[in-house]
This record gives C-alpha cells, sequence and structure tokens, in this order.
C-alpha cells in the first residue's frame, strides 16, 4: 500500500469515529479543498507523535 493511502486510510477512520470529528473535517474540507484538509491532518499527526 502506497504511504499517501495509508494517511488517507487513517483519515477516513479518523472522521468516522466521532460525528463531531467528522462534522469539524466536512467543514474544512468544504473550506479549504481536500487536499489540504488531508494535509493539515497529517501536520497533526505528526505534532501528536512527537509530543
Amino acid at each position: 500500500m502506497l504511504v499517501g493511502s495509508e494517511i488517507l486510510e487513517e483519515f477516513i477512520d479518523h472522521i468516522e469515529r466521532d460525528d463531531l470529528v467528522r462534522f469539524r473535517w466536512l467543514k474544512r474540507i468544504r473550506k479549504t479543498g481536500f487536499d489540504q484538509a488531508l494535509s493539515e491532518y497529517r501536520e497533526s499527526l505528526n505534532i501528536l507523535r512527537h509530543s
């Protein structure tokens, strides 16, 4: 599996877990576009993993 595909799968799983999280990310996707929102998700993972 491609690295990008793994991030995409993680992102989908993440937003499907909680209604509030899904609402937040869908709002962000509408505002900035899918690619930008996915990049922001990836950045947030990097911050959390390095904390």
